[in-house]
């Protein structure tokens, strides 16, 4: 499954406190958006509905954590946006050229 993203922060031992949130399969009938929580410091996950950042963040004040304010994402889509925008000019640029 994907990372969406993580919450991170750390404890009042300097040690870091990382939360992964995962896009979660919502097999069920009307499970709307659910996203898969997976804590790396307990080993602890859980499936939340709605709003997952302030959950993740929660669960890293129980540790003790401070979270960052800085959000890791996934470079996914910014590789398939460029991938995207190279093969509109690759098909575009000799199109123009042949006018």
């Amino acid at each position: 499954m994907p990372t969406i993203g993580t919450v991170s922060g750390y404890g009042p031992d300097g040690r870091l406190h990382e939360v992964r949130i995962v896009r979660g399969l919502g097999l069920r009938r009307r499970a709307g958006h659910t996203h898969r929580v997976l804590c790396r410091t307990c080993d602890d996950h859980w499936t939340v509905r709605g709003p997952v950042r302030p959950e993740a963040a929660r669960h890293l004040a129980g540790h003790g954590a401070r979270g960052r304010r800085r959000q890791r994402l996934s470079p996914a889509p910014w590789i398939l946006g460029l991938i995207g925008t190279a093969g509109f000019l690759i098909t575009l640029v000799p199109a123009l050229l042949a006018h």
